[in-house]
Order: structure tokens, then C-alpha cells, then sequence
């Protein structure tokens, strides 16, 4: 198989030095012209003077330190003290990326030199770059400073007391279609607004959302990135960052791959697909099998699929169609990453149930959904007896999780749908339902291998669960949903 292409040129700036949005000697057209340390810049740290904060308790573990519960004695206009939330880290730990490679794609490539994928400096970037704007969204978690002693680092963020959205579905179980319609239309108008900063999330989950009374804190801004380039050029990255279950097909790229050898879409190629949302066919053994499916190629850029992986890829220009041609690795776009971990999102706040482990073909949720185009969602569902969402929520959230990123609605197509447009939004919290345990994700499981059927995509669905690859919950009665999504997720 040729594989060969030639790589760019691009030249890497020491974080230290990498304040300019892009790294020195990089064109702004280059879409691979990635800078991890972009919001380093906007940083701002103060010195935290002893006595101003009292510890309440702890909340959490963190990936780089500890989440606590603080009462701030700051001078307030009422004199009144404020409750805030602390995530102390080592500063060791803030500054482990500094001095590493700083573009994606390169990082990807030579993983002995990438960053920590969850970057404490990008968080504390991104926070005080929203901080500076007047118009903040109430919907993103609001920080009060960030503040350093000689050995730590403390990041100061509001009280959200009503813990994570994740939790919320935990004690509670599927909510209706009214309350996902409430933190939807929140959710994805806090990703409107960083996006008007240019900045896409990467890590859009249920358990990076806080509740505040009834309303949405979205937060963890560890793996954030620039979306465009400062002359506009969407930026492409390759890392296969966020949680699994939340993660797009095209963010799993092969690492020891360049390029790969695709037949080039078009009306001799057959390649249109089953399904809007599927736009890939079979691949080859070596080869891909490239299609623009539903919203066609952008730029040249398509979906192939290459073994397990659904990448983007760019055919050449002047291709044949229905020709084999070597087509460059493209990454992936931010923007439809955090469309499609929303939609997930939007799945698991009214199912209580992830839809797969990885979107990835071996994973025989996803293939079966996958193999189904547009109809997998509701197949899937069907499968596991559960009902689905009114007409104009399915068609919104079914657009959302397609495996192309190519058809998948912006955030502004999504906003303007008519179900975020139409539907009442519930204005008390409603009556708990049952609480989706591992029983019921078990009873899930056998109803999908039972009905999938027994070609393709669905024949290796069913054998993988009647094989036993997916194990079946212990003992229902004493595992709650969070276990059972630890269970069915976890890999």
C-alpha cells in the first residue's frame, strides 16, 4: 500500500515563546498549522496572599490536583464573604507542557514529545480570555481568579451546587423530552459562544457540566483548541482527545499513516452510501473506499474508511472517480466534534444510557447504528424496547450523531431547529423516573444481538455480544447507572 506523502514543513515555537496564536514561520492558510499553547497568552496569575481563603471541604480528585470547596474573604461591596470552588494544582503540573511540541498534527505523530492531552494552562487560558469579556455566556462556568503561591496554583471558580448533569441522570434516571430541551438549548448556546471566540471544547460530556439552580455551567476547558486561524482557515487536528463514548468516528486517526490509498468518490463509484449519515462504504483490505455521502466533499475533503477508522481524507485534485488514488490524512475540525458529543449528550440525558463504548466500526453498537445510516439511532433504540423522542428531536439529534462530520448541522442549524425553536421548556423539575440500571442496559444488550440480524455491520454486532465481549451486569439491584456506564464504557 503507498503511503508516502510528503510532510509539511511546519516549524514548532517553544511554548514559552509560542505567545503569537500561531507558531513562528507557519503560514495562517495552512490548516495543519495547529498551536497548542494559543491560549497560554491570556493567562492571568495573581499572587495569593495568605488568609483569604478558608477550606470547607473537599469535592474531588482532579487529573492534575484537588477540586475544594472554599469561602473566599475578599473585600465585597455588601462585605459579605462568597462560597467558590478551588481546583489547587501543583504548578509543576499547570506548567508540564511547556517546552513540548506545540502542533497537533506533529504531537500526534511523535507521541514521545506531545503534551499531556488535558493541559491546565489551556484551562486557565480559556478561562481568563472569557473572564475578559463583558458579554459572557451565563451558561459557561464563571471564574473569580487564579491565584499562585510558591508550590500551587489555585483556580478559582464559582459554586455550582447542584453537582454534575452526569450525576443528575445517575440518581434520576431518562429525563423528559421537555427538561432535555431546557439544557440542550443551554448547552449548545455556551458552544455558540466560545465559538465566536473561535474556540471549540473537545471535551463536550455530561460530566463536564455543572447545575446552578436549574441551569447549565458548562466547564473543563483542558483540551480546548482554536478553532479557525486568525485569517479564518478552519484548523485540523488529530488527536483523539474527550471521553470514548463521547468521541467522533474521525478523531480516531492512525497514527502510522500519511496518506491512504482511496477510490475516489463520484457518480462511477458508486459510493453513495445507504443513509445520510453513513457516506462511507466497505473498505478494502489496504485501501479505502472514499465517499462525500450526505453534504458531499468540502474542499476536496471526504470520509474513507480505512480498516476500523472512518477518516477524513483530501482527494487529489484531478482524481477519476471510481479510481484509486492516494488521498492525504486530514484530521478532523473542531466545530462538528462538539456537534456530535452533543448529540450524544442529547442521547444519554433521555435514554440514561450510552449508545456505544467507541465510535469506532469494532465497536458493534456503533457499526450496527452506523450500518443503518439516518435510521440507527431510532433501530438502536427499537432494539433495546426504549422509546424515542418526538419527530423533530429525533431528526435533530439523529443529524448530530452522524459518523460523517461532512452532514452534520452547524451550531447555528442546530439552535434554529425546529425543536429548540418550538418546544415548551419545562419550568419545574419533574417527577424522577426509574433509574436506568445494569439490569435494564443488560436486557438492552441481548434485545440488540437479537434482532440485528445476520449480515454485515449487524451479523458482527450480534456475534460480538452473543460471544460475550460485552459482559452482563453482576448484580442489578446494588450497581447504579454510573456503574453500569462505567461498565458498559470503560475499555
Amino acid at each position: 500500500m503507498a503511503v508516502a506523502v510528503a510532510v509539511s514543513a511546519e516549524t514548532t515555537s517553544a511554548p514559552q515563546e509560542a505567545h503569537a496564536e500561531i507558531g513562528a514561520g507557519i503560514s495562517f492558510d495552512d490548516p495543519f498549522a495547529t498551536n497548542l499553547a494559543a491560549f497560554y497568552p491570556y493567562a492571568n496569575f495573581q499572587r495569593l496572599e495568605r488568609g483569604n481563603f478558608t477550606k470547607i471541604k473537599g469535592l474531588a480528585n482532579a487529573i492534575h490536583g484537588k477540586v475544594e470547596l472554599h469561602r473566599w474573604h475578599r473585600a465585597m461591596e455588601d462585605g459579605v464573604d462568597i462560597p467558590c470552588v478551588v481546583k489547587k494544582m501543583p504548578t509543576v503540573k499547570v506548567n508540564f507542557n511547556c517546552g513540548r511540541e506545540t502542533n497537533e498534527r506533529r504531537a500526534h505523530r511523535d507521541p514521545m514529545n506531545a503534551p499531556h492531552p488535558e493541559d491546565a494552562y489551556t484551562e486557565i487560558g480559556v478561562f481568563s480570555l472569557l473572564h475578559q469579556q463583558e458579554d459572557r455566556s451565563p451558561f459557561l462556568l464563571k471564574m473569580l481568579g487564579v491565584f499562585q503561591d510558591d508550590e500551587n496554583t489555585w483556580l478559582v471558580t464559582e459554586h455550582a451546587g447542584g453537582g454534575e448533569l452526569f450525576n443528575k441522570v445517575s440518581i434520576s434516571g431518562p429525563m423528559p423530552e421537555e427538561q432535555v430541551v431546557h439544557y440542550m438549548r443551554q448547552l449548545l448556546g455556551a458552544l455558540q459562544y466560545l465559538s465566536r471566540h473561535r474556540i471549540g471544547h473537545r471535551d463536550v460530556s455530561l460530566e463536564n457540566m455543572l447545575l446552578k439552580d436549574a441551569d447549565l455551567r458548562l466547564m473543563d476547558f483542558g483540551q480546548a483548541a482554536r478553532t479557525h486561524s486568525p485569517k479564518g482557515t478552519l484548523l485540523r487536528y488529530f488527536r483523539a482527545v474527550g471521553k470514548p463514548y463521547y468521541r467522533p468516528p474521525e478523531c480516531c486517526v492512525p497514527r502510522k499513516f500519511n496518506a491512504m490509498q482511496v477510490v475516489a468518490p463520484g457518480a462511477s463509484a458508486g459510493t453513495a452510501g445507504r443513509g445520510a449519515g453513513r457516506g462511507v462504504s466497505s473498505a478494502g483490505r489496504g485501501h479505502g473506499h472514499a465517499s462525500g455521502g450526505h453534504g458531499g466533499m468540502d474542499g476536496g475533503v471526504t470520509m474513507a474508511q480505512l480498516g476500523g477508522y472512518l477518516c477524513e481524507v483530501r482527494i487529489p485534485q484531478g482524481a477519476t472517480p471510481g479510481q484509486t488514488c492516494t488521498a492525504e490524512l486530514m484530521g478532523y475540525t473542531v466545530p462538528p466534534v462538539d456537534i456530535f458529543s452533543s448529540g450524544v449528550c442529547m442521547f444519554l440525558l433521555f435514554s440514561g444510557a450510552p449508545p456505544w463504548k467507541n465510535a469506532v466500526l469494532e465497536d458493534p453498537h456503533f457499526a450496527y447504528v452506523h450500518g443503518q445510516g439516518d435510521a440507527g439511532i431510532a433501530a438502536l433504540l427499537k432494539a433495546w424496547k426504549k422509546n424515542t423522542l418526538s419527530e423533530s428531536a429525533m431528526q435533530l439529534m439523529v443529524r448530530m450523531m452522524r459518523s460523517n462530520p461532512l452532514a452534520r448541522p452547524s451550531l447555528q442549524e442546530c439552535l434554529s431547529s425546529p425543536w429548540l425553536k418550538d418546544c415548551t421548556v419545562m419550568e419545574t423539575e419533574p417527577t424522577p423516573q426509574t433509574t436506568a440500571s445494569p439490569s435494564r442496559l443488560s436486557t438492552q444488550k441481548g434485545s440488540l444481538a437479537s434482532s440485528v440480524g445476520s449480515s454485515g455491520v449487524a451479523a458482527r454486532a450480534a456475534s460480538t455480544f452473543t460471544n460475550g465481549s460485552v459482559q452482563p451486569e453482576r448484580d442489578a439491584s446494588a450497581t447504579t447507572f454510573h456503574t453500569a456506564v462505567s461498565e458498559v464504557c470503560s475499555g
